[in-house]
Protein backbone atom coordinates (compact mmCIF):
# COMPACT_ATOMS: atom_id res chain seq x y z
CA UNK A 1 0.00 0.00 0.00
CA UNK A 2 1.46 3.32 -1.03
CA UNK A 3 1.62 5.79 2.04
CA UNK A 4 -0.20 9.40 1.16
CA UNK A 5 2.19 11.58 1.79
CA UNK A 6 1.51 15.38 1.56
CA UNK A 7 3.35 18.57 2.14
CA UNK A 8 2.73 21.93 2.20
CA UNK A 9 4.17 23.99 -0.51
CA UNK A 10 4.57 27.23 -1.86
CA UNK A 11 3.68 27.86 -5.57
CA UNK A 12 3.49 30.30 -7.88
CA UNK A 13 0.41 29.59 -10.40
CA UNK A 14 1.08 29.24 -14.26
CA UNK A 15 -2.51 27.88 -15.42
CA UNK A 16 -4.72 25.90 -15.25
CA UNK A 17 -5.35 22.53 -17.72
CA UNK A 18 -8.81 21.47 -16.89
CA UNK A 19 -8.84 20.20 -13.58
CA UNK A 20 -4.84 20.30 -12.89
CA UNK A 21 -3.09 23.58 -11.43
CA UNK A 22 0.45 24.10 -13.07
CA UNK A 23 2.62 25.61 -10.64
CA UNK A 24 6.10 26.67 -10.33
CA UNK A 25 7.55 25.85 -6.97
CA UNK A 26 8.76 29.12 -4.78
CA UNK A 27 10.65 27.14 -2.67
CA UNK A 28 12.77 23.83 -2.37
CA UNK A 29 9.77 20.98 -0.42
CA UNK A 30 10.93 19.38 2.78
CA UNK A 31 10.68 16.12 2.62
CA UNK A 32 9.91 15.48 -1.13
CA UNK A 33 13.08 14.35 -2.66
CA UNK A 34 14.31 15.89 -5.97
CA UNK A 35 12.41 18.35 -6.10
CA UNK A 36 13.47 21.80 -5.77
CA UNK A 37 12.45 25.81 -6.18
CA UNK A 38 11.64 26.62 -9.42
CA UNK A 39 10.57 23.15 -10.40
CA UNK A 40 7.17 23.03 -12.75
CA UNK A 41 4.31 20.68 -11.20
CA UNK A 42 1.28 19.50 -12.13
CA UNK A 43 -0.93 19.33 -9.04
CA UNK A 44 -4.70 17.75 -9.93
CA UNK A 45 -7.81 19.18 -8.10
CA UNK A 46 -8.24 16.68 -5.83
CA UNK A 47 -4.80 17.25 -4.30
CA UNK A 48 -5.07 21.03 -3.54
CA UNK A 49 -6.23 20.76 0.03
CA UNK A 50 -5.85 24.51 0.79
CA UNK A 51 -5.31 27.36 -1.25
CA UNK A 52 -3.85 31.18 -0.14
CA UNK A 53 -3.73 33.74 -3.57
CA UNK A 54 -1.35 36.76 -2.26
CA UNK A 55 -1.78 39.58 -4.30
CA UNK A 56 -0.17 43.27 -3.51
CA UNK A 57 -2.24 44.62 -1.20
CA UNK A 58 -4.21 41.83 0.93
CA UNK A 59 -4.67 37.70 1.12
CA UNK A 60 -7.31 35.87 0.06
CA UNK A 61 -7.93 31.95 0.71
CA UNK A 62 -11.20 29.79 0.20
CA UNK A 63 -13.62 31.90 2.50
CA UNK A 64 -12.85 34.87 0.82
CA UNK A 65 -12.99 33.68 -2.76
CA UNK A 66 -15.83 36.60 -3.57
CA UNK A 67 -13.65 38.92 -2.34
CA UNK A 68 -10.48 37.47 -4.47
CA UNK A 69 -12.96 37.79 -7.61
CA UNK A 70 -13.54 41.16 -7.27
CA UNK A 71 -10.02 42.01 -6.31
CA UNK A 72 -8.69 40.41 -9.43
CA UNK A 73 -11.62 42.70 -11.49
CA UNK A 74 -9.97 45.84 -9.95
CA UNK A 75 -6.40 45.22 -11.18
CA UNK A 76 -7.58 44.56 -14.55
CA UNK A 77 -9.33 47.34 -14.46
CA UNK A 78 -12.87 46.21 -14.49
CA UNK A 79 -14.30 47.71 -11.75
Amino acid sequence: VAEDRREQGWCSVMGFDHDVVVAALTEDPGTAEGMHAGDVVRIPRSGVTDWRVILPEEMFGPDRSGALLEAIDRLRGYA
